[in-house]
């Protein structure tokens, strides 16, 4: 669905709400978990040995690297793409309430598609400086709903984990420890704003559409390591 104001398409990039539950699309996101938790298990590997070589005599010991058991892996995989599914379907379900509850032009930033965007540019001005220094301002707001959705999940799985621990009553730093995930939700929400705007902007002035999502991809990912 598109809707056309003074000769521009708004809402031109909407996905339907439900294209991440397909078939082929669920297959891909379980391969890439597979693929994410494969090579975390071998970083912690490559560091285990990594630190045999070095002398640590002056270092304290750090624990021995376990690798996971197959059933330990699987479950690995698993939550990792049932968490990445649910922030796919929460960045749906807020670009459902934008598109119903803002104004046409508003709802169409939020849910714009950066890397086409970014080709929309590029054609209309031949120009790769120009279309990543525009990218800036959309990328930031292309981003919004993406962060924020990441950061309702996150505090919705720390709220679950606060009412668990209060009913078997194993912790007493519950909310303290809902407070901090609170706040570092809200920092890694702000700074993959700014990282996945920037780095879409350097993607872009390289390669605008595939540039510019590797680039804003990249930004958003440095954004929730730190």
């Amino acid at each position: 669905m598109s809707v056309v104001v003074k000769q521009k398409a708004y809402l031109a990039d909407k996905k339907a709400f439900t294209s991440h539950l397909q078939v082929q699309a669920l297959a891909i996101q379980l391969v890439k978990s597979t693929v994410l938790q494969g090579v975390i298990v071998m970083n912690d590997y490559v560091q285990e040995l990594n630190l045999e070589d070095e002398d640590l005599d002056d270092e304290p010991e750090k624990p021995a690297f376990i690798p996971p058991t197959p059933r330990e892996f699987i479950i690995r995989c698993q939550k990792h793409c049932i968490k990445t599914i649910s922030n796919t379907t929460m960045l749906r379900s807020l670009e459902f309430l934008s598109i119903q509850y803002l104004e046409v032009r508003s709802a169409g930033k939020l849910v714009k598609d950066v890397a086409k965007s970014a080709l929309r540019k590029y054609a209309r001005n031949q120009s790769s400086l120009t279309a990543a220094v525009q990218i800036v301002k959309t990328g930031a707001k292309s981003s919004i709903l993406t962060s924020v959705a990441i950061f309702l999940v996150e505090e919705i799985i720390a709220l679950i984990n606060v009412l668990q621990q209060k009913i078997k009553r194993t912790s007493d730093q519950a909310e303290k420890q809902f407070l901090q995930v609170t706040l570092v939700g809200l920092r890694r929400c702000g700074l993959a704003i700014v990282a996945s705007a920037a780095g879409g902007a350097v993607g872009t002035l390289i390669a605008p559409g595939r540039g510019t999502f590797i680039g804003a991809f990249v930004g958003e990912s440095l954004a929730y390591a730190f």
